[in-house]
């Protein structure tokens, strides 16, 4: 999938939206990408870390929910 191939070029170079579109791109169930929440929230987190507002509200739920990580409200 040749999205997925720039945008994980995209997070080598550290850009933040790159990182945020790889963690969605794991919640989703397209062709070529492996489902996975950790995956998700390994990405957002990256993101949130560098100061990505939407990535910061993902993780935050992630965390409430327990998906993809432990459950700390």
């Amino acid at each position: 999938m040749k999205a997925k191939d720039n945008f994980e070029k995209a997070v080598r170079l550290g850009n933040v939206n790159a990182m945020y579109n790889m963690g969605c791109f794991h919640l989703s169930d397209e062709k070529g990408i492996k489902y996975s929440f950790s995956e998700a929230y390994e990405y957002f987190k990256q993101a949130a870390e560098k100061g990505h507002t939407f990535s910061a509200y993902n993780v935050a739920i992630m965390h409430l929910l327990g998906i993809g990580t432990f459950e700390s409200c």
